[in-house]
Order: structure tokens, then sequence, then C-alpha cells
């Protein structure tokens, strides 16, 4: 009798010691399992019936949020029982309490525009962080190459807009478009490449996954865009024997007329031109030197525009074997040829640094040799005939070139047929 009223006893006991620790475990819980915020506000948030800790349990309580991007948690009161929320993006995250051993959650969802969310309870320790930087790294879905459609390196114009595509395997992986140069082209989530000045820059499109990357990079000089207007127009000179109308010889070059309002010579590059340093200013009746001290190197300032020099030979110092330089020339192809004509932003300028495609000029490259072959064999034929022997010959061309010679002298100097003779003598 006396064994079974001790063992009723000191069950009464064990449950009266038993009972109140297993309630306080229960009742020990957060204000809130989930939460709905708007980006920029501020929210509290405590734990409910907690236990009051000594100094050593103080210092293992730990607020922490899986995603500090959406929201951040600072924890405040005596016994760091209560926290404060910072919504800063839109986006979810998970805010954690560690006290006393045990840890609580509450799900926060963040809206930008301030648009409700619906709350869920999620009071379960054992739950997996979803939102955490390391859930979301596993779950994004990794590229294993990007391609962009429109090739590695392109040119494009102050002002243009331009949409490159990429092909990306697999097709579901999420990529990122970034820019390297935003102040000279930004480019949007879509691709859309937008130029805002001259320059270089990289475009790049960047897989989501940074466990395991892939990159694809455009390169793009971006162009300016020309502020003046240029025309040109080849000029009448005795070095040209009159062919100007749209061309010039491949062994000679010919004054050409770069009509423009640009008010600086020295931003203006053109291909196959070259400083006009001739002095023979008077050889153009409708273009003449707008001082004396534009006569120099470089392009001549004229009324108007510019003088420059076409040339159809191009040349380069080189270096023989022993050891001396000589300069080699080359003719350009005889056909059609264009010159492109390059506006730079400053006169200190190099071929490399963005400049404005300002226009162009269409040239014709005719061949001398053959043009001066056809020329004497036409003359032969017109002013000799069969018959005639080699002297005879020789004579009816000697008195064409005289004659040819004579009818320009005269008509300079405005002279009567005596007044030739007399002063160049009876040459027909």
């Amino acid at each position: 009798m006396k064994q079974a009223v001790r063992w009723i006893i000191m069950a009464a006991m064990l449950l009266m010691i038993s009972v109140p620790v297993e309630a306080a475990t229960k009742t020990t819980r957060l204000s809130a399992t989930s939460i709905a915020m708007d980006a920029g506000t501020k929210t509290k948030i405590k734990l409910v019936k907690y236990k009051k800790l000594s100094k050593k349990q103080l210092k293992k309580v730990k607020w922490t949020s899986s995603n500090k991007k959406v929201a951040t948690v600072k924890a405040s009161g005596k016994y760091k029982q209560n926290a404060t929320i910072t919504a800063k993006h839109s986006g979810k995250t998970t805010i954690k309490v560690i006290y006393n051993r045990k840890s609580y959650r509450c799900k926060v969802t963040v809206n930008q525009e301030g648009k409700k969310h619906q709350s869920g309870d999620v009071d379960d320790d054992d739950e997996e962080e979803k939102n955490s930087p390391e859930k979301k790294k596993e779950e994004v879905i990794a590229a294993t190459s990007i391609t962009i459609n429109q090739g590695t390196e392109m040119t494009l114009t102050e002002g243009d807009t331009y949409q490159l595509t990429a092909t990306v395997v697999p097709s579901n992986a999420p990529v990122i478009w970034n820019s390297s140069n935003p102040s000279v082209a930004t480019v949007d989530q879509n691709g859309l490449v937008t130029v805002l000045k001259g320059g270089k820059v990289g475009i790049s499109c960047i897989s989501q996954n940074t466990s395991k990357p892939r990159i694809a990079i455009m390169s793009i000089i971006a162009n300016l865009k020309a502020k003046y207007t240029y025309k040109c127009y080849l000029l009448a000179n005795v070095y040209n024997g009159g062919f100007n109308a749209n061309g010039l010889y491949d062994s000679g070059c010919t004054p050409i007329y770069i009509k423009t309002d640009n008010p600086n010579p020295e931003t203006i590059e053109m291909q196959y031109v070259s400083g006009y340093d001739s002095n023979n200013s008077h050889n153009f009746e409708d273009v003449k030197y707008s001082t004396e001290s534009d006569r120099g190197h470089g392009l001549r300032r004229v009324e108007g525009g510019y003088l420059g020099l076409l040339s159809a030979v191009s040349g380069t110092y080189e270096k023989a074997a022993y050891g001396e330089y000589f300069y080699n020339t080359e003719k350009r192809p005889v056909g059609t040829t264009t010159s492109l004509i390059r506006e730079y932003a400053t006169a200190d300028h190099s071929w490399s640094q963005p400049y404005a495609e300002a226009g162009s000029f269409t040239f014709e490259v005719r061949d001398f040799l053959s043009e001066r072959d056809a020329w004497i064999d036409k003359i032969i034929a017109e002013q000799t005939t069969p018959d005639m022997n080699v002297h005879e010959k020789m004579m009816a061309l000697s008195k064409y070139i005289t004659l040819m010679d004579y009818i320009p002298h005269r008509a300079q100097e405005s002279m009567t047929d005596a007044e030739y003779k007399k002063k160049y003598g009876n040459g027909l």
C-alpha cells in the first residue's frame, strides 16, 4: 500500500514540473508569420510570451533576413524580443529569429507598387528558407552557351537604336544584358541598344546563374553624327590635261574643292586627299584663297570651303636592302573609286577616335598610258597617209604640234600672225 502511494506522489510531481515547461514552449511565437509591405516602408515584429534570458543566452539571439536586397531586420528591446523590418525592393524574403535555441520565421512580401499580398501562416521551424540566396542560386537554370546573333562587333552612329538578340542554350535559361560604358550606349533587358554619344562600348549578355557563368560580348564603335555638310568638285588645271569632270589619270593628281560650312579644316579627313601647296591659285577662276596666309600645308581655306589635292597614286617610304629609304608609289586600280569624308569632334584626333561619316565623293581613275598611246595613234592616222615615207610623216606631225602650240599662245596674248612670227619665229 505504501509503495502504491509513493508512485502516485511521484507521478503527480512529474506532471507539475513538465506541464508548465511544455506550455511555455508552445506559446512563445512571432507576432506574425507572414507580412505584406510596400517598398520604402517599415513595420515592427516581436516575440509573444518570450522568456527572459541571461546575458550569455542573449548573445545567441539573432534576427536575420534571407534576402537583404528585399528587406532588412534590426533587433531592439532589453531581451532582443522586438525587431523592425525595412522594405527595400519588391520581392520576397524570410525573417528568422533564433531565440533560446529555437527558431521562428515570418515570410515577408514586398510590393513595389503597393499592391496587397495575401498572408499565410508559416510557423514551421523545420521549413527550408525558399527565398535564401543559396536556394535561389540552385533554382536558376544555368546556360551552357550564349551567342549574340549579330556577331562580335559593329559600328553604329550617335542617336541610333539597334535590337540585339541572343541564342541561349537551353532557351529557358535567364540572362542579363549589360553595357560596359552606359555614357556611350545603354542596353535594356530586351537587348535594345541606344547610342548616346561617340566612343567604344561592350554590350554583354550574361547568364544569371553565377555558379556556372556564361557570357557573350558585342563590341560597338559608336560614331558621331555629322554637324556640317560637304560637297566636292574636281577643278581644271594644267597638270591634269583638262580631264577633270569626274576623275583623273592613274599616274597623277588633281585639285579638289570641298564646299562645306565646317569652320575647322583640322577636323576633316578625306581619303586620297592631301594638302594643296601650289601657289597657282590663278588657275581657278571661281575659287580664290581667302587670305595669303592660307597657303601652306594641309587643306587650303578658300571662299566657301577648302582646296585639297586628290591623288590617284599612294606611296610609302620603304627601307631598301642597302639601308637607304626610297618612296614606293602604287597606282590606284582603274575604275570607279569612292573617297570617304570623316568629321572628327576635335582637331587633335587620330583615325582610331570616334568620327562622323560626313559624306563621300565618287570619281573615276583612268589609264593614262593606254589613253596616251591611243591619242598618239589617232593623231598619226589623222595627219599622215600610208604612202608617206618616214621623213614626210615627221614633217607632218611637227607642223601639227607647232600649230597646237601656236593657237593657245596667240589666243592668250591676243597677237596677230605678224606679231606671233616676230616673237616666236616662222614655225608655220
